[in-house]
């Protein structure tokens, strides 16, 4: 029985949403994943990180079955990257291949590229680093009590005692003239007076000084160095669960430049969805027609145009990325004269 597949928008969902209905497919045990396939571009089949030039299997978000056939329901990792027009559409465990349209459906977000799936499974941006806690200030220890002056007995008082004025501290005021009760009991009650004087002013010293000022908080540890990774040897996941783009974006370059092209462009994409400025620089004249190919690759202007917008948009671009999207505007301009529904015209009027 032959099978009917259209696909629409997904209404109750909006943007970057939409529905694949296939007449007559009765769901089974095995899972329903499909393909998308091109054909005029290098980069043939669609995958979890955008068009790629090996064949890959996608999944629906949700799988709905009645009487007459199957819906199944895709997000914007799949409606973001493809554009309208007519596509090759597979599910190789049913044994479906036909020719769709895929109509116009509103990238979300503005048509700011999602990150990918291995991106957003394991390259997240690393929490930061807790800042130093500032030690309480050390109050001042109180000071230490004065002992107790033993009081002589008045039969022990060197009576020759003879207290100046001028060894006392100032102010000192004028004494009263003792009442006459012999040599000894008012020499005694000098001597106590002195005592409470100089308790006095002690006490006096040591409200009024100033506070230590506390110690300053030591400088914080420098980080270990990092030991040195040989990314050569490592599987693109693990290099995306590091969180380095520059490394992502390093490894990337030389993975193209030694024809791993499907590990390079992941490693360069994945990086860019870290919004790192090099990467979607890198990115974008990837993908630019203006620039020079890599060997087993084919450009794609909608990408380009996506690439050199978020580059565009950083405080301080890269050099040669506004002059080089200026140059992919012209050039599409000349293509989409005279004809208003084309793909160039479609790309001039999402990215700029």
């Amino acid at each position: 029985m032959s099978k009917r597949v259209s696909v629409s928008p997904d209404v109750n969902r909006g943007a970057g949403h939409a529905l694949i209905r296939v007449e007559g497919l009765k769901p089974g045990a095995a899972p329903l994943r499909f393909r998308l396939h091109r054909t005029d571009y290098g980069a043939d089949w669609l995958g979890p990180a955008g068009w790629q030039v090996s064949e890959a299997l996608l999944e629906p978000g949700s799988v709905l079955a009645d009487d007459t056939g199957v819906t199944l329901r895709v997000g914007p990792d799949v409606c973001n990257e493809v554009p309208e027009g007519s596509f090759e559409f597979s599910i190789p465990s049913a044994g479906i291949a036909e020719m769709v349209f895929w109509p116009e459906i509103r990238p979300q977000h503005a048509g700011i590229r999602r990150g990918s799936r291995a991106g957003r499974a394991s390259a997240g941006t690393a929490p930061p680093a807790p800042a130093p806690v500032r030690p309480e200030p050390v109050p001042a220890p109180e000071p230490a009590p004065l002992p107790p002056q033993p009081v002589p007995a008045f039969d022990e008082l060197d009576t020759t005692l003879d207290l100046k004025r001028d060894d006392l501290p100032p102010p000192w005021p004028e004494p009263e003239k003792p009442v006459q009760q012999g040599p000894g009991r008012s020499r005694l009650w000098l001597l106590l007076g002195a005592l409470l004087l100089a308790a006095g002013a002690l006490g006096l010293w040591y409200g009024t000084r100033p506070d230590p000022e506390p110690a300053s908080p030591p400088p914080p540890a420098a980080p270990p160095p990092q030991a040195a990774v040989d990314l050569t040897r490592m599987r693109v996941p693990e290099i995306v669960a590091r969180g380095n783009p520059a490394e992502m974006l390093s490894e990337g370059n030389r993975r193209l430049s030694s024809g791993q092209q499907d590990d390079g462009l992941a490693l360069i994409l994945s990086a860019a969805d870290l919004h790192h400025g090099p990467a979607l620089a890198a990115a974008a004249r990837f993908y630019d027609p203006l620039q020079p190919r890599v060997p087993g690759t084919s450009a794609n202007p909608r990408q380009a145009a996506r690439y050199y917008q978020e580059a565009a948009r950083e405080s301080q671009p890269e050099p040669g990325v506004v002059e080089q999207r200026r140059a992919l505007q012209q050039w599409l301009q000349v293509r989409a004269s005279g004809n208003p529904r084309g793909e160039e015209t479609l790309i001039l009027k999402d990215f700029w």
